[in-house]
């Protein structure tokens, strides 16, 4: 990132150094302490772009230490985030959009939201879906994964399926384009995982978060629902259940199974006082 490099450029030319040849470690250090990144992943970010520098430096013969790459710490604090999962009012507004007569959505936009909803498939995924991959007699495909190589294999619900076939029959453009959903209007070329969140953002207003949130609210349904988490992390194509503790967290009725009871931990409760 050449800013970062400016930066750094700047900050060694305020404390009077004009020739990358007089760097050392102790400059390097003080410019990390004082760089303006603020979370770690930021900072992080950064000093990999100056690693980076300092190496084409050291390879250009600018600079004579390799090791002032290891100056700048390479580790940062992990994050993680609980993920958007639509509320019971987007849910009802995406019902009524989906299967509605009225639905002032097209068949194609309807039938791409209601595989993530109703699938939980990702963008990309659904974007590629060819109709080679359909087995249309019995409501059934196979779609090789774009994340992961590994082919997932899906059930298509009567009403999405319905949608798909009026689709193909009422409203899809004569071409010879492989991909099931394409642009409206020619060139009839396939749609990218871009239009999946522009499909998402028509369907409901003032929305921002992404085509993604589709499947965390399909898992998260699931356990509503009463699913196991490794049918969950079947249904999604998970490699195991690390990331479905993140639905669970939405799902009120299984976070109160996470609960230890206070006598399991050797606390009675008498009267008003707790004695351990």
């Amino acid at each position: 990132n050449k800013s970062h490099i400016y930066n750094f450029a700047q900050y060694l030319d305020s404390n009077g150094i004009s020739e990358w040849k007089h760097l050392d470690a102790k400059t390097i250090k003080e410019f990390n302490i004082h760089d303006h990144h603020k979370t770690s992943k930021a900072k992080n970010c950064c000093n990999s772009s100056i690693r980076r520098f300092l190496l084409f430096l050291f390879d250009e013969g600018v600079i004579t230490d390799p090791n002032l790459i290891y100056t700048l710490p390479t580790m940062y604090a992990p994050m993680e985030r609980i993920g958007k999962v639509m509320t019971d009012e987007e849910q009802d507004i995406l019902q009524k959009m989906l299967f509605d007569d009225d639905s002032p959505l097209s068949l194609r936009n309807r039938a791409i939201i209601g595989l993530g909803t109703h699938t939980g498939l990702r963008g990309i995924d659904i974007v590629n879906i060819k109709s080679s991959y359909i087995d249309w007699d019995h409501q059934y495909m196979v779609i090789p994964q774009q994340k992961t190589g590994r082919d997932i294999e899906r059930y298509i619900p009567d009403p999405v399926f319905d949608i798909m076939c009026r689709y193909v029959v009422e409203e899809r453009p004569e071409t010879d384009c492989e991909y099931l959903f394409t642009r409206s209007l020619a060139p009839y070329r396939q749609l990218t995982r871009g239009n999946c969140i522009h499909i998402l953002k028509k369907a409901i207003p003032g929305w921002d978060d992404g085509f993604h949130p589709t499947r965390r609210t399909f898992g998260t349904n699931m356990l509503r629902n009463g699913a196991s988490a490794q049918e969950v992390a079947d249904a999604l194509d998970h490699s195991g259940l690390g990331h479905v503790h993140l639905y669970m967290s939405r799902v009120s009725n299984k976070m109160e199974l996470c609960a230890l009871s206070m006598e399991s931990q050797g606390i009675s409760v008498e009267g008003d006082f707790i004695y351990g």
